[in-house]
């Protein structure tokens, strides 16, 4: 049976759901200062308002606090390489064959690291639940988009080239 078919429209969908991952907020973040809050709420009101954190922003705040290495992980692992992934993904989907072997292995090394960002968001999830001051974390719909993409874009790898 053919499912190369099937295979391009999980390719399809997860470049939808990667599109909307990195675009979407990842998380909203509403800080607390224990019963502190309220004083803190009138004496500096920008201080503690909720904030929604994208991707793309959440890489230039990196870039823009000087975590230069963060930066560039998250950048490689989370933007280039499964932009390059579902590139790839595409070409082999639609020209069968062509692909040279050399790449196929390169990504299909590198897309065991393919969930790093959501693993990050993860961290920072804990992290904030973990504060003093009873600060909440939501996850939003760009954290699932993100992820459907990755699962969506691992089964087409495993189906449109299989080892």
């Amino acid at each position: 049976m053919n499912h190369r078919p099937i295979c391009l429209g999980l390719v399809l969908l997860s470049c939808l759901l990667f599109g909307a991952g990195i675009t979407l907020p990842l998380f909203r973040i509403e800080p607390s200062a224990g019963e502190w809050t309220h004083a803190i709420r009138i004496l500096s009101p920008g201080t503690l308002s909720n904030k929604l954190v994208t991707l793309p922003g959440g890489i230039v705040a990196l870039w823009d606090e000087g975590e230069f290495f963060l930066f560039a992980i998250l950048c490689l692992f989370s933007l280039v390489l499964p932009i390059l992934k579902l590139c790839v993904l595409w070409w082999e989907g639609i020209l069968p064959d062509t692909v040279p072997a050399a790449l196929l292995r390169t990504f299909r090394l590198l897309s065991r690291y393919a969930m790093v960002e959501v693993f990050v968001v993860s961290l920072v999830v804990i992290l904030i639940k973990g504060l003093p001051g009873g600060s909440q974390v939501t996850l939003q719909a760009g954290t699932y988009a993100f992820s459907l993409s990755v699962i969506l874009s691992m089964i087409a790898s495993q189906k449109i080239s299989p080892p």
